[in-house]
């Protein structure tokens, strides 16, 4: 796994977060080639990758889900703060952005953080089935 605040990953792989907030990472080793002794690790795939914004705001949510678009992973989801989780205009307004990104997307919402002490909501969530939002299990 690697992300920001992540531990180990610098050494084999020059950074502890890669393209996004959270990307889980099939890794796989080898050896170097000509002679070489040294094992090396390298990413063989990327299962999923994660982008979380917690702004509040539709715009940078769509941001963040563009940033998906980019990636490789078959898995992608973003985690975003919302005021009501359960309004559906808020995912009706990233649903283009949604569904413009390849694989299997999902959206997780839930409070904004300065709510979270209020109380101990679930996330939210959902997976983009064609052009509709299902509520995920």
């Amino acid at each position: 796994m690697f992300h920001r605040h992540g531990r180990g990953n610098q050494s084999d792989f020059g950074a502890e977060q890669l393209l996004h907030a959270i990307s889980l990472c099939r890794v796989e080793q080898a050896r170097g080639d000509q002679g070489q002794t040294a094992e090396f690790r390298y990413i063989a795939g990327c299962l999923w990758q994660i982008e979380v914004d917690f702004s509040g705001d539709w715009r940078a949510a769509v941001h963040a889900i563009s940033r998906l678009t980019t990636g490789a992973a078959d898995c992608k989801a973003l985690v975003a703060a919302h005021p009501e989780p359960s309004d559906s205009s808020w995912r009706d307004a990233l649903k283009a952005a949604a569904m413009a990104c390849p694989g299997d997307f999902h959206l997780a919402l839930l409070p904004p953080p300065a709510d979270w002490e209020a109380g101990d909501d679930a996330p939210a969530c959902w997976r983009l089935e064609g052009a509709e939002w299902r509520t995920a299990d």
